[in-house]
């Protein structure tokens, strides 16, 4: 509850979350991010941009980019209009779903070479700090990455860190790291989408899992569902659109969407030795990457698929409170009775 109340201090007291974010973005175009426009990294990054691109279509080459390194400078005009019709472009903005891949890819490899516990979590934490930079270093991937350690901290003391918990630990540190940072609609948006998985996720889950899908395919499509959800009022107010295909998009283009990140970050790091080495994982990575782009540009193709929509401040607000807190409060009703 304390770190609520310090999260929930700061951000009230900090930039008014409802203007522009042009200032936070000139700041991290201007490399004021810290390590993310040092050499080092810069030539890392470099390096992994030239393995990510072995002679794939420019769009494909561009969102395999922007999958491993959080980068869509590069994607045309066209496919960005795509991906922002179908309420896709969460792919190619580095965050809480970079993270979590790179955990569930680096982790198991680490202990099938036979690495300790303490061992592979230091590790974890040693490459998630590596690649907060080299993904840009900007609102939404930091959070992750604290609520990520916050995690690992947990396993090495041997317990299960609360996830509510850590959302509030990552909001309060990247707050007090950088006051502007909630006035980045990335950071609203990442901060917006855990909390309404970890609100709406569970009830949606047990609900697919009632019509009898598989509970692997009923978490996958929970996740999915309640992120989209919840940061639909925010995209609405900020942007003034609202995608009508959003959810199907989504549930679409997510079997493809590991893969493509999993092949495109160990491409990446195979490219710091050489680049032949990393081109055959990149030319097979096009494969779900080129599936992601298609089901963008189809569920973005019809003149519905994005409609005007801007709604007041305080309407976004008491939407997304409701997405996040209404299920909390039915769920907390229910074990009470």
């Amino acid at each position: 509850m304390a770190v609520w109340l310090c999260f929930c201090l700061l951000f009230v007291t900090g930039p008014d979350p409802g203007v522009s974010n042009a200032h936070y973005t000139q700041k991290a175009a201007h490399g004021d991010s810290g390590a993310a426009g040092s050499g080092l990294i810069t030539q890392v990054r470099a390096r992994a941009e030239d393995a990510l691109d072995p002679g794939l279509p420019a769009d494909a080459a561009a969102l395999l980019q922007g999958m491993a390194l959080g980068d869509a400078s590069h994607m045309s005009s066209g496919a960005k209009d795509d991906f922002r019709r179908a309420s896709l472009t969460h792919v190619v903005a580095a965050s809480g779903q970079n993270i979590a891949l790179l955990l569930a890819l680096v982790l198991p490899a680490l202990g099938f070479l036979g690495m300790g516990l303490r061992a592979r979590l230091a590790t974890a934490v040693g490459l998630v700090a590596l690649y907060v930079p080299l993904a840009g270093g900007e609102a939404p991937i930091r959070r992750a990455a604290v609520m990520a350690l916050v995690g690992l901290a947990g396993r090495v003391r041997g317990s299960q860190a609360d996830a509510w918990h850590a959302l509030g630990v990552a909001g309060t540190v990247t707050l007090l790291a950088d006051r502007s940072s909630s006035a980045s609609l990335g950071w609203q948006l990442s901060f917006a989408a855990v909390a309404g998985m970890l609100a709406l996720g569970p009830p949606v889950k047990n609900r697919l899992e009632s019509l009898r899908i598989p509970p692997v395919l009923a978490e996958a499509g929970a996740v999915t569902i309640a992120a989209t959800i919840a940061t639909a009022p925010l995209i609405a107010w900020k942007v003034g659109r609202l995608s009508l295909v959003g959810i199907p998009a989504n549930l679409l283009a997510a079997p493809a969407v590991a893969p493509a990140m999993w092949l495109g970050i160990t491409a990446a790091a195979l490219g710091q030795l050489s680049t032949s080495l990393a081109a055959p994982l990149a030319m097979l990575a096009a494969i779900p990457v080129s599936s992601v782009l298609e089901v963008a540009h189809a569920m973005a193709s019809p003149s519905w698929a994005s409609v005007g929509w801007h709604p007041s401040g305080s309407l976004a607000a008491a939407m997304l409170i409701l997405t996040v807190f209404g299920p909390l409060a039915i769920g907390r009703g229910r074990k009470a009775a």
